[in-house]
């Protein structure tokens, strides 16, 4: 007499599999990112949406992407990063669709000292939800004391939600202020082990 289990087994394999190649099937391809032109450069400098009242601003050039991902609401729109250097400086970030400003980016937690500059930028699924993920390196200063203009590395996260926007989250956050002088790699490892709002 056969068990009722094995006499099952091979169909809850199939289905299994066959979900598994659907979910791979519906994912986007890899998102891949294309540097902007000096034209295209030059047009970021009066998008006031981005700068608001900021007088003294500063495009990160090699910082400023066109986003490339069929399927998903990402394709084809451009990341801004840049920096307002009035007073101590801030820096700032934002999804253009077009012309328009589609996201401002939440403040990047750089913005607590003075900035430096946007150091880099990365787009990894860190949380494996099969949508891309921002994350940045910001280095700044602190303006106080003898070393108060050496630089160090501050890192960031924004999770991409189902409707396509990005949202910081605390905890996140939280695990990254105990990343000693990050790097892109080293912050997506601390998050990923901390599996940081990972299913």
């Amino acid at each position: 007499m056969h068990h009722p289990i094995r006499r099952w087994l091979p169909l809850f394999c199939l289905m299994s599999l066959v979900l598994s190649v659907s979910a791979w099937a519906k994912a986007p391809p890899p998102l891949k990112t294309v540097k902007l032109t000096v034209k295209e450069r030059e047009s970021l400098q009066g998008l006031e949406a981005l700068w608001g009242t900021c007088e003294s601003r500063q495009l990160a050039e090699s910082q400023l992407f066109r986003l490339q991902q069929k399927g998903s609401v990402l394709d084809g729109k451009v990341f801004v990063a840049g920096t307002c250097m009035d007073a101590a400086g801030k820096v700032r970030f934002g999804l253009l669709a077009g012309n328009a400003l589609a996201q401002s980016l939440p403040e990047h937690r750089a913005n607590t000292w003075g900035i430096y500059e946007v150091e880099a930028v990365a787009f990894p699924d860190v949380d494996g939800d099969g949508r891309s993920d921002i994350v940045t390196i910001v280095s700044a200063m602190t303006g106080v004391g003898p070393e108060g203009a050496v630089p160090f590395n501050v890192a960031d996260v924004w999770f991409q939600t189902e409707d396509g926007r990005f949202v910081a989250d605390s905890q996140a956050e939280a695990v990254l202020e105990d990343v000693r002088n990050p790097t892109v790699k080293t912050a997506i490892a601390a998050l990923k082990k901390a599996r940081v709002r990972s299913k």
